[in-house]
């Protein structure tokens, strides 16, 4: 959140590093992290401006909450993909929110 707020590049830093740590550990073990980094990478290109990549990996990030069966983190991913969408004016939002309360 202080990323994307203040836009100092300290925080970007910070992100790329965990996210190379998170890359490391979902190429270690993918059934337990890969999910985890499609949300991050998700709210990365969120934070950065990469609108179109940032949608593409909040719903690729969803589907393998899915596949993995991580049903509490999914609702969890929903629900950010629902506020990314709705920052972005986009009808898909109140279809995010829904599947984020029904899974909670």
């Amino acid at each position: 959140a202080m990323a994307k707020k203040t836009k100092e590049k300290k925080w970007i830093h910070y992100i790329q590093e965990s996210l190379s740590n998170v890359r490391n550990q979902a190429q270690i073990s993918p059934a337990h992290f890969r999910h985890r980094l499609l949300l991050f990478e998700a709210e990365t290109a969120n934070i950065t401006g990469d609108v179109e990549k940032a949608a593409e990996k909040y719903e690729l990030a969803v589907n393998a909450f899915d596949e993995y069966g991580y049903t509490n983190e999914q609702a969890i991913a929903y629900e950010r993909a629902g506020d990314f969408f709705v920052s972005q004016y986009d009808k898909r939002a109140p279809q995010y929110y829904g599947k984020a309360q029904a899974l909670y």
